[in-house]
């Protein structure tokens, strides 16, 4: 036992100075673990800060609680950790101290410091430990997109447009992109599979975005910044507040300060008017190897994507005929279509009748699913021939449809309105030419007046006919009439077969007065007495009546019990067949206010017509073979337009007409063979000045100085069109000079169409200016030039061997001419002044025997720097055998715009420049 007690006591001993040299060591190495705490938390909180900014990405109900849980475990370890640094900073102490040798008595504090440190250490490396657990599941954590949106199984031709749009998603220098078409065409549907794409289509780009946000634009004005922020406030999972001024400004700095940082795809659907991104919230776009921002909308307006700062456009066209018949098939099925071996052929007619629109191939595709008698299909063909979409049954929704997400949207303004729905009067699939519409709606009263009168003057008004037109192009209600063209430069332009249906079926007051407006619709043509009849049988009780290209080839005989009594305007162009109208046919017509029978074989008008004379406004008998005009025509004293263009034929105009038609307000007779304006026998210019009639708009024909001098001095007429023909020079001069001269200043500064053709003896024309012009610019040029001069014609003059200018500066002179044609003159060798024209468009030469170069620098004063055509769009040369280049002595020449070029019967032209053959268009 007395053994055992030392034993002991060495064993406890030993014990306790292991442990008290431990402690001692612990609270020696107190420094390296406050150290190791320290590295730890600052590995922890390098971690938390990526993870949190993950986080913001998401909305809050989709932040895993296992991550929220971690992050704030750190937060805790960090303030610990934040303590102990403290408390170990304000008790560190050496070992020893001063020089007394006393040992301090901080080391029971270093080791409490130390000891908590080492508990520390175990604490964060757990956190450690569960870093990559925590990154995984904020990976995994679904992203804020609006979900997969639901695309039609049938969606045909689609592809092409998909990729670009892809496309311009991965451009790093296309922010905005917008999607643009008519209503209908498919713009929702591609915007839905592109959603699709980075939410769940496409494994490999699923994650490119951080949000992918589906917006529908709304359709109205109220709110619309309230309605765009609330959508993209739940979007993103923020909270939604009420409207007003300043919850907007702070819900727009909620939204931008979660976008600034992340990758956002903002789809955008149906925007109708400008939205200001900036307004609702989103940062400046921004795509670098850090961030991917961008959005992609869908309108039916070009403008808005201007308006937009959009960087790319995507303009989606109606499908093919093969895409068509492909997508009708598949929604009307094999199965009935082959019901009947009748059906196939007009199965291909009603999908061709849809024109390519994707909304009618589909509607009308689905109401013929079940139809597997032949006589419903011919039914249906017979509806889509008339425009009667509404008698087609299960497609009863879709007009209403169009209607509300176009018309009513964008034809708000009543002058939009009445323009677009009088467009419906052309037949179906052919272009309309600009000029002849917008002179359609000026004649019915809906640009550029009142209808009864007007003060602006009629190029103002023209401008504003083209304005609409331009609105209605923009909001994809017109489309471009000519293909070779650009959308910019077309002439014409065309109405497609469904929104044409739509229009008529609104005029029709939606379908519920079907023979309101009665129109031939380009099908089967009015030739036959009985399809004849059965046309204007309909036309009974209508307002509008339109035969235009109907192949009309007599007009019925009248009506019984009061016919046409409503009837306010009749359209008979373009039926080169109509002989005449019979005076029976004008006295059924009390209420005629429109008559356009221009194009036609018309050589007569009927006394009959003075019938009218309290009705009719507007009379159009251009381009017919007309030999006379009736003096009843002076009876119509409400006459306001009368229009009587490229008549060949006319030699007899009665005195006395033009005093009658006192409300007079456009006269065209040119080009025309009548030019005796003087009064010999036939009505005088005097007239006019006679009458109460102001003539916004005057275009004649001339034939003597006599008759230029009677225009001059017309202070209550703006001649707008004018053809200078038949005028021989004199013995003693074959030179013909305009001078600067304050006589011709009312004529000049309105003209926009001149002629000069079949001037025999003339060699050469002077443009001469005053002496002041030498070296300056002064008042008087600002004067002495045609400022409205849109197209100049110079045709056989024979014996034309120069056009000069003298003391005259060409493009300040003409500055807006855009076209010019040179036909048959046979001395000319150059035409060098064109160059000098500043917005030409389109340049004709043809048939100039001696021509051998455009532009030759001998005759040219100017630098060669001038020899650029900056704005020509199109070329045409023919029938000049002599013509070696296009510029002589091998000068350089620019075209920056040219895209169509026509060459026939230039046999001594050289080779073109291989740029200018690859920047063209058509050749």
């Amino acid at each position: 036992m007395a053994e055992l007690v030392p034993q002991v006591v060495g064993s406890v001993s030993r014990s306790i100075a292991d442990r008290l040299l431990a402690d001692i060591g612990l609270a020696g190495s107190v420094g390296t673990n406050v150290e190791d705490v320290t590295n730890a938390i600052t590995r922890l909180t390098s971690i938390r800060t990526d993870l949190e900014s993950s986080m913001t990405k998401l909305p809050h109900r989709r932040r895993p609680a296992e991550v929220r849980d971690w992050l704030s475990r750190v937060d805790g370890a960090e303030k610990r950790v934040a303590k102990l640094r403290r408390d170990y900073r304000r008790r560190r102490c050496s070992c020893f101290c001063g020089g007394g040798g006393e040992f301090s008595l901080n080391l029971f504090a270093s080791y409490a410091i130390s000891r908590r440190a080492c508990s520390e250490r175990h604490r964060l490396a757990a956190l450690m430990a569960e870093c990559d657990t925590v990154r995984s599941l904020v990976a995994a954590a679904p992203r804020p997109s609006s979900g997969e949106k639901a695309v039609p199984s049938t969606v045909v031709g689609m592809d092409v447009y998909l990729d670009e749009a892809l496309s311009c998603i991965d451009d790093r220098d296309a922010g905005v992109v917008a999607v643009c078409g008519m209503a209908g065409v498919g713009k929702s549907t591609l915007l839905r599979i592109i959603n699709n794409v980075f939410v769940q289509d496409d494994p490999d780009r699923m994650h490119e975005f951080d949000y992918v946000i589906w917006l529908d634009a709304p359709s109205g004005d109220d709110c619309a910044l309230d309605k765009l922020q609330d959508a993209m406030a739940h979007r993103l999972g923020l909270c939604a507040d009420g409207g007003g001024g300043g919850v907007q400004e702070h819900r727009a700095r909620t939204i931008f300060h979660v976008l600034r940082d992340a990758s956002f795809l903002l789809l955008i659907d149906g925007v109708t008017r400008n939205v200001n991104l900036v307004d609702i919230g989103v940062p400046p776009l921004t795509h670098d190897d850090r961030r991917k921002q961008k959005v992609v909308m869908t309108t039916r307006k070009k403008g808005i994507c201007g308006r937009m700062s959009s960087s790319r456009r995507i303009d989606m066209r109606c499908l093919d005929s093969e895409n068509s018949w492909s997508l009708f098939r598949t929604i009307a099925r094999d199965e009935t279509i082959n019901a009947d071996t009748r059906i196939p052929e007009m199965a291909k007619e009603v999908a061709k009748r849809c024109g390519g629109l994707p909304l009618a191939l589909t509607a009308i595709g689905a109401a013929m699913r079940c139809r597997k008698n032949p006589e419903e299909w011919v039914s249906t063909v017979n509806a889509l021939a008339n425009c009667e979409l509404e008698k087609i049954t299960g497609v009863e929704d879709m007009l209403p449809s169009l209607k509300e997400s176009c018309f009513d949207d964008d034809l708000r303004r009543p002058v939009l309105r009445e323009c677009f729905l009088a467009t419906s009067l052309w037949p179906e699939g052919h272009a309309i030419d600009k000029d002849e519409l917008v002179d359609c709606w000026i004649g019915l009263g809906l640009v550029g007046g009142d209808g009864e009168s007007s003060s602006l003057p009629m190029s103002e008004s023209v401008r504003t006919g083209l304005a609409v037109v331009n609105e209605l192009e923009e909001a994809n209600l017109l489309q471009n009439g000519d293909a070779a063209a650009a959308d910019d430069d077309a002439g014409e332009v065309k109405l497609h077969a469904v929104v044409r249906a739509m229009a008529l079926w609104i005029a029709r007051d939606m379908g519920k007065t079907p023979n309101r407006w009665v129109v031939h619709t380009g099908g089967e043509p009015l030739r036959s007495r009985r399809k004849l009849a059965e046309f204007f049988d309909r036309a009974r009780d209508a307002e509008r009546v339109s035969a235009t290209r109907g192949a009309v080839e007599h007009l019925p005989p009248p009506m019984p019990s009061s016919p046409g009594r409503n009837l306010s305007v009749l359209m008979l162009q373009h039926n080169a067949s109509l002989r005449d109208i019979p005076g029976g046919f004008l006295l059924a017509l009390p209420s005629l206010t429109y008559l356009d029978a221009s194009s036609t074989g018309i050589h007569t008008i009927p006394p009959e017509i003075a019938a009218l004379s309290a009705s009719l406004r507007y009379l159009n008998l251009s381009s017919t073979p007309l030999e006379s005009v009736p003096p009843e025509l002076g009876e119509l004293r409400r006459l306001r337009h009368l229009l009587l263009r490229h008549t060949a034929r006319l030699s007899t105009f009665p005195a006395g007409v033009l005093r009658g038609m006192r409300s007079l307000d456009v006269l065209d007779v040119c080009p025309s063979r009548f030019t005796d304006w003087c009064g010999s026998g036939g009505p005088s210019l005097d007239e006019l000045r006679s009458s109460s009639a102001f003539v916004r708009s005057l275009g004649v024909s001339v034939s003597t100085l006599a008759g230029l001098r009677v225009l001059c001095g017309l202070d209550n007429a703006r001649t707008r069109r004018l053809a200078v023909t038949r005028v021989a020079a004199t013995a003693a001069s074959s030179s013909v000079a305009l001078r600067q001269s304050s006589v011709l200043v009312s004529l000049l500064e309105t003209l926009q169409e001149v002629t000069f053709a079949e001037c025999s003896g003339v060699r050469e024309v002077v443009v001469a200016g005053g002496e002041e012009d030498v070296t300056s610019s002064t008042s008087s040029s600002t004067w002495w030039r045609l400022p409205e001069l849109r197209k100049l014609e110079i045709d056989e003059v024979r014996e034309l061997t120069a056009v000069k200018w003298t003391r005259t500066d060409v493009g300040a002179f003409l500055p807006v001419l855009r076209w010019v044609r040179i036909s048959r003159c046979d001395k000319l060798r150059s035409v060098s002044w064109v160059a000098q024209l500043p917005c030409l468009e389109q340049l004709e030469i043809s048939h100039c025997s001696e021509m051998v170069h455009v532009v030759d620098v001998d005759d040219d004063e100017e630098q060669p720097e001038r020899h650029v055509f900056r704005c020509l769009r199109r070329m045409q040369l023919v029938a000049l055998p002599l013509m070696s280049s296009i510029i002589s002595g091998g000068e350089a020449i620019s075209f920056p715009r040219l895209e169509s070029l026509e060459i026939a019967g230039c046999g001594n032209l050289g080779e073109l420049p291989l740029e200018l053959q690859d920047k063209l268009k058509e050749i």
